[in-house]
């Protein structure tokens, strides 16, 4: 997010509102792929709060919380977050 051009403060919170007023809860069912949700423990954007909706709602998936990560654990973990990922993509690759 650093290196994108300042965002007029206008567009920030129409975007904010936005994603304050978007529910996805009801289009969790419809996903039929093995998912994997990631989670940083630490994440003050999408924190762990929504994580047992997220499960609950999508059939397939499993969950991974990355105990000492924010928002990004496939920047601040990233042997972490490759290791857990490509498990989980050998587990459902032929």
């Amino acid at each position: 997010m650093r290196g994108r051009p300042a965002q007029p403060l206008d567009a920030f919170l129409r975007q904010s509102d936005a994603v304050i007023a978007h529910d996805a809860v009801s289009a969790l069912a419809a996903i039929k792929a093995p998912t994997q949700i990631t989670f940083g423990r630490h994440d003050m954007v999408t924190s762990t709060r929504f994580a047992q909706a997220m499960k609950s709602g999508i059939g397939r998936s499993e969950m991974v919380i990355f105990e000492n990560c924010a928002h990004a654990p496939i920047y601040e973990s990233i042997a972490e977050f490759n290791e857990k990922t490509l498990d989980f993509l050998r587990r459902y690759t032929t």
